[in-house]
């Protein structure tokens, strides 16, 4: 099951965000919560997934919760729904179409990097970094965890300096052109130019 929230000011977004976050952090470790597994993606709603057996008590406690929210009030966001990688009334049963006999490990990194990611953002690793310095990855950015979290899985897959290189620029310009062009079938106009 996947509920999306789409936030009512993008400048108030991201603050919006991480205290939405630490909420629903809460609602991760609730016992009533009957889930197998559980992740978080911000595209650029935020996407929160359960797998559950029980859907329908997982979505009943979800509507509790935003109806009943102390932290975030009822203008912090647009719009609350349920659906499938963003498309309203359908319903995410997993991404196994996708993965194949992968989907458990997927699965399992999907919710690993979910709580990674609740840990630096909360500052339960460090405390809140100062993002307007790229250059400077120091250990309590999420910028230095995102990039020693990426190498670290590169390594294990066997990527070496030059050929996990070669990935991020792919990535890059990849990223580039759905930023510049939009999701279109016209790709690699990035990295002509």
């Amino acid at each position: 099951m996947e509920i999306n929230v789409l936030y009512a000011k993008t400048h108030q977004g991201e603050s919006t965000a991480v205290l939405l976050l630490e909420d629903l952090n809460a609602l991760v470790v609730d016992p009533e919560i009957p889930w197998l597994s559980w992740h978080f993606l911000r595209e650029p709603e935020l996407r929160l997934r359960f797998l559950t057996y029980e859907p329908d008590k997982v979505r009943l406690r979800l509507r509790e919760f935003f109806r009943n929210s102390r932290r975030i009030s009822p203008g912090s966001y647009r719009k609350v729904w349920f659906g499938c990688h963003g498309v309203p009334g359908k319903e995410y049963d997993g991404e196994a179409d996708v993965w194949g006999r992968d989907w458990p490990t997927a699965m399992r990194m999907y919710q690993a990097t979910s709580e990674a990611a609740f840990a630096v953002l909360h500052g339960r690793l460090h405390p809140p970094p100062d993002l307007l310095h790229p250059r400077h990855l120091s250990h309590k950015s999420p910028r230095y965890h995102a990039v020693r979290y990426i190498h670290l899985l590169m390594n294990q897959l066997g990527f070496n300096w030059g050929s996990e290189a070669h990935l991020y620029s792919d990535l890059a310009f990849g990223y580039l052109d759905l930023y510049l062009y939009g999701p279109s079938k016209q790709r690699g106009k990035a990295r002509k130019k």
